[in-house]
């Protein structure tokens, strides 16, 4: 993906539970950014068995922010 400085990115993640119970109280993270340079319409949610789940990622870029590239890491707990 890429975003340039003082712009907005967009970004569907889905999560699917191919278990045979339920994931309570899921939660989402990223690392390697600036917390606030990323937000979550749901920061915390339920996924039944064999469902999927699709949460809206925005990223927002400050116009100062250092030119280059970033690595992040998503972590699903």
């Amino acid at each position: 993906m890429q975003i340039y400085q003082g712009s907005i990115g967009n970004v569907l993640l889905t999560l699917n539970n191919y278990g045979s119970s339920p994931a309570l109280n899921t939660t989402i993270s990223f690392s390697g950014i600036d917390d606030d340079w990323v937000s979550f319409d749901e920061t915390s949610f339920d996924i039944d068995p064999n469902e999927e789940k699709t949460i809206p990622v925005s990223f927002n870029i400050p116009a100062l922010a250092k030119e280059g590239g970033y690595e992040s890491i998503v972590t699903v707990k």
